[in-house]
Formats: structure tokens, C-alpha cells, sequence
């Protein structure tokens, strides 16, 4: 009689929907840029017209759009859902002291973590978040951010680069604004730290794979040599910065590597579009960023590397048809990844692995 009891409650908690929603797997939640900001963390004019802008930008997106778009997220958020990434430029920075712009990431911390109580909040620096009104710098990061990584993790500290272990798989979260080397050093332990596991997750505000029209070679520090040790894991790639989502596919030797780039930004939320793709292919993306462009050291160095991989998928989209969250639904049978404009179903469903 309690064996049958017991199979009519687990019937009846499928027929309702409180089942976990991937079968034999999990999904984690990803936001992109959130660029947390308010007046009262600035004392001083923005250095420049296009920081003026993006201060204006901010400050309206987070008094409306923003929480709007993190109440849709945390609508659709599974209570099993073992934690949520954020892919760095979580504060907009340009605060004129240290004490403002820790005050700045606390408060941040504070409000997104009120949307999502009860899940680990796990996000990695981005270059605004260690950017000033003047010059850049790491220390609040260090005095605020990385205090608040840690006790989500549970650890005593954290200094840049960390990892998850989720059942079989590994989630590097990369900070890439570590000192030189240091931040390719820090990957390469990880990985070697962590051998066997079913499936590579790298975290990064930074691409590592071309996709910014507007500052192609905007990428990781060494990221040539990044790309290989990636590859070699099949790796895939989440990452931010480019407020463009995109989704690429690289292979090269038999393996690949798979990137997407996601964005949260509030005045780009357009809630329920469908996301449509504005550039396809790397000669369309080629095109699109100018033979004058192309000709410098730096970007012909990077795009001539990108042609050394075979490109089946290379797609980036109208920004304001694909802002919002994802969702990553990872088991045996693969990894896919769910677009969502807003708290319903998803915009998009792409498959990674």
C-alpha cells in the first residue's frame, strides 16, 4: 500500500509540473551585462559625453526596465537550479573613489540578490567593474566583490579565477583583468585541476572567439592560446561585453568550441520579440567591421586565427530582439541553451553540445 501511495504522489507531482524540468539533468540561469548604477554613487561630471550617455542609460534602465526584466527572470527560475551566472560589467564603475564604488557593488549585490533569495548568485569581473572615473582600478573588487563571490561559494576567499564542480561538469568562472599571465595561468589550473569531467563550462566577461563589429580584437588576454587549451575540451563558452548576443560554433581538429554571448541591458529589453539574426557568417561580420578596420596588427591578427577553424554556425542578433536571460539545460543527452525576452516561454532554443 505505501509503495502505491508513494507512486500516485510522484504521478501527481509530474502531472503538476514540480518534477525538475530536465530529465536526468539540471539548468542554470545566465544574465549578461546588468550595469548597476544610480546617482548617488557619483560626485563628479562624467569624463565624457558617450560615459554621460551611459550614465543617463543606467539610471533609467534601473529604475524600471531592468527590475522588470530580473522579475521575469526570477519568474521562470526552477527552485533546483543549482546557481546563476552573470557574465561580468555587473556595476558600470566610473564612481570617483574606492569607498563609492565598493558601496556601488554591495548595493548591486544586495538588489539582485533580493530577486533570487534562495540561489547562489555567481558573477565575474567585467571592465567596468574595476573601471573609475579616471583610470581603472582592481581594489574595490577586491574589498567588495570578491567578498560577496565568496560567501555565495561558501569559501573563505576568492581572488580572480574560480571554479565549479556541478556533477560531472566544471564551471571556470575567468577573470580576465588579472595581471598578465596570471589570468592564462589561473585557466590553465583549473583545467588541470579538474581532468575527466563531461562537459567544460568557461565563464568570461571577454570573448574569446570574434564578435564585436564595433572592437573586434576586444578579447581575452592571450586569447590564441586560450582558444587552444579551450578546444582541446570541447569547451563551452558564455560570455558578455558586446551588449550583442551571438552564437558560434568554431571547429578545428576534430573539436569544437561553442560561444555565446548573452546581454541583460534594461534599455535593450524589448519583452516577448523574437530574436532575428543581423549578421551571419564571419565574411558578413568581415563586412561589417571595414577593410580599415581589418587592416590593423591587432584584428587581422585575430580574424586570420578565426579562419583557421571550420564556422558552421556564426550568428549574431539584432540586439533588441534577443536582450533578456537564458537558461542552460545541460544532461547526458547534451547541452542547449534557451533564449528568453521575457518570463513565459523561450524566444529561442539553440543547441550547443
Amino acid at each position: 500500500m505505501r509503495k502505491l501511495l508513494l507512486f500516485f504522489i510522484a504521478a501527481l507531482a509530474l502531472l503538476c509540473g514540480c518534477a525538475s524540468p530536465v530529465k536526468d539533468g539540471y539548468e542554470v540561469m545566465v544574465l549578461g551585462d546588468l550595469h548597476y548604477d544610480g546617482m548617488e554613487y557619483h560626485t563628479s561630471a562624467a569624463v565624457s559625453s558617450s560615459r554621460a550617455k551611459e550614465r543617463v542609460r543606467n539610471c533609467t534602465m534601473w529604475k524600471e526596465a531592468t527590475p522588470k526584466l530580473l522579475e521575469a527572470a526570477a519568474k521562470n527560475l526552477n527552485k533546483d537550479t543549482p546557481f546563476i551566472i552573470q557574465a561580468g560589467d555587473f556595476t558600470q564603475g566610473d564612481c570617483d573613489t574606492f569607498a563609492l564604488h565598493e558601496k556601488m557593488i554591495r548595493d548591486g549585490f544586495a538588489k539582485v540578490k533580493s530577486y533570487f533569495p534562495n540561489h547562489k548568485f555567481l558573477p565575474v569581473r567585467g571592465n567596468h567593474d574595476i573601471r573609475m572615473l579616471k583610470g581603472n582600478s582592481g581594489v574595490p573588487t577586491v574589498n567588495a566583490f570578491f567578498p560577496l563571490i565568496a560567501k555565495e561559494l561558501g569559501v573563505e576567499k576568492v581572488t580572480g579565477t574560480y571554479t565549479v564542480r556541478h556533477g560531472k561538469d566544471l564551471y571556470i568562472f575567468f577573470d580576465g583583468f588579472l595581471p598578465k599571465k596570471q589570468g592564462l595561468n589561473s585557466l590553465k589550473k583549473a583545467l588541470a585541476d579538474n581532468p575527466g569531467v563531461r562537459y567544460t563550462f568557461f565563464i568570461t566577461h571577454l570573448p574569446v572567439l570574434n564578435c564585436s563589429v564595433g572592437n573586434p580584437a576586444w578579447l581575452v588576454r592571450d586569447y590564441k592560446a586560450v582558444r587552444q587549451l579551450l578546444l582541446e575540451r570541447n569547451a563551452i563558452i558564455i560570455t558578455a561585453h558586446t551588449h550583442v548576443p551571438s552564437l558560434i560554433q568554431a571547429k578545428r581538429n576534430g573539436k569544437q568550441l561553442t560561444q555565446v554571448v548573452l546581454s541583460s541591458v534594461g534599455k535593450d529589453w524589448v519583452p516577448g520579440s523574437k530574436p532575428e539574426v543581423n549578421i551571419s557568417g564571419l565574411d558578413s561580420f568581415c563586412k561589417a567591421v571595414g577593410s580599415r578596420k581589418l587592416a590593423r596588427k591587432s584584428i587581422k591578427a585575430s580574424i586570420d586565427d578565426m579562419r583557421t577553424f571550420e564556422l558552421p554556425v556564426y550568428e549574431l542578433y539584432k540586439f533588441k530582439s534577443c536582450t533578456g536571460f537564458a537558461k542552460l539545460k545541460v544532461s547526458d543527452a547534451g547541452v542547449s541553451i534557451e533564449f528568453y525576452t521575457d518570463g513565459n516561454k523561450p524566444a529561442m532554443v539553440k543547441k550547443l553540445r
